[in-house]
């Protein structure tokens, strides 16, 4: 895992194709990394529950803060004992993928955090393994 001034390094470097939509309200989200020692630590939060949410409960990217005993090691992200699969509701033959999170291991990355973890890690040089091309063929 790259150190935080490495990460910096790769995203000044970085130069990411844009696609603005004109009348749409753009989203945005931030990725919170801690110079923690010897690997960065990287902030999720856990979504509200609310009932007809389709994302209630999930993890996500911040505005948040971080309670007591809240995960944070950035490099297990990387570990193949935590890539798991997320059933979707409405496609019962298909699952997303999904990195286990927070301890004991009891939430999924998964959705539109994923894909932006998949290209944080792109982007750095430890890119997470193909499994969307794995789903397309199967």
């Amino acid at each position: 895992m790259p150190s935080i001034a490495e990460i910096r390094r790769r995203l000044e470097a970085h130069r990411p194709i844009t696609h603005p939509v004109l009348g749409r309200r753009q989203a945005a989200v931030a990725m919170i990394l801690r110079d923690a020692g010897p690997v960065p630590e990287v902030l999720f939060i856990e979504r509200a529950s609310h009932p007809g949410d389709p994302w209630s409960g999930h993890m996500a990217f911040p505005g948040g803060r971080v309670d007591p005993g809240d995960s944070d090691p950035l490099p297990s992200l990387l570990e193949p004992a935590r890539f798991v699969e997320r059933p979707v509701a409405r496609a019962e033959s298909f699952h997303f993928p999904g990195i286990l999170v927070g301890k004991p291991d009891r939430h999924v990355v998964w959705g539109l955090t994923y894909r932006f973890l998949e290209t944080f890690f792109q982007i750095v040089g430890h890119p997470l393994p193909d499994r969307w091309s794995e789903r397309r063929a199967g």
